[in-house]
């Protein structure tokens, strides 16, 4: 095998020897981004595009934004021994019930985070679809009646737009369905879908903490680093390289 041969073990023991030596002096750490999955709406989401999109996609490219991360089950959300971050992005909380809203809220506010939700947060009941749901979690309410293409572009001057260019389209390259469009009369819009249908992605405040919505599926690392800017995490790297620290 691999591992087999004399001067692999001989490697092997010397990697081990300096970790044991740096873990001596090494300090508890935290990221400043953490991600939370939702198993549950796994069940509810198509396994297609916009699962990828929302789940796999981001994950993948999260090296690239430039900021420190950590990932979570959204049922973690009420563990006391979770560490303070900077801002939470919330990937595929379709079917986030009511309990679950109210502690990551608490604790958001405890830690002075700012919480980044993604597609439609709470659309999907145990029986029904209710799209009167979403507002409780983004304090923004959403049009879930049409379907269309998922590229928006940003507001010019806008923190969202800081360092990008606002004529560019951004977001996943297919249609959404049912694509919710935002009503950001109770916030303020930062990016509109490309085709003119309405406001994509918007800000506002939910219970004192500042929430985000990207209702067209997910944000591109470009983005989630501006988000993260504003919400108070280090960015280390601008150039979508991947990037690894602890």
């Amino acid at each position: 095998g691999w591992y087999a041969g004399e001067p692999m073990l001989k490697a092997f023991e010397g990697i081990t020897r300096v970790a044991q030596e740096a873990l001596i002096d090494r300090e508890p750490f935290s990221a400043d981004v953490a991600l939370l999955v939702d198993e549950a709406s796994f069940a509810h989401v198509r396994s297609d595009d916009l699962t990828r999109q929302l789940v796999g996609e981001v994950v993948a490219k999260m090296p690239t934004a430039g900021v420190t991360w950590d990932f979570y089950l959204l049922s973690d959300i009420g563990d006391p021994g979770l560490p303070a971050y900077r801002l939470y992005i919330v990937l595929n909380a379709v079917t986030m019930d009511e309990a679950t809203r109210a502690r990551l809220i608490d604790k958001a506010r405890a830690d002075g985070a700012t919480i980044l939700y993604q597609y439609a947060p709470s659309y999907a009941g145990a029986q029904t679809l209710d799209a009167g749901a979403i507002p409780r979690a983004t304090g923004l309410t959403a049009d879930m009646t049409g379907e269309g293409p998922a590229p928006y572009l940003l507001k010019a001057g806008t923190w969202l737009s800081q360092g990008l260019d606002a004529t560019l389209p951004f977001g996943p390259a297919n249609r959404i369905n049912p694509r919710p469009v935002v009503d950001a009369s109770e916030g303020q819009a930062l990016a509109t879908y490309a085709d003119g249908a309405g406001v994509a992605v918007a800000e506002s405040v939910v219970d004192g903490v500042t929430t985000v919505y990207c209702a067209a599926a997910a944000m591109p690392p470009e983005l989630l680093r501006n988000v993260a800017r504003k919400a108070g995490a280090h960015v280390y790297c601008e150039t979508n390289d991947a990037f690894y620290t602890d």
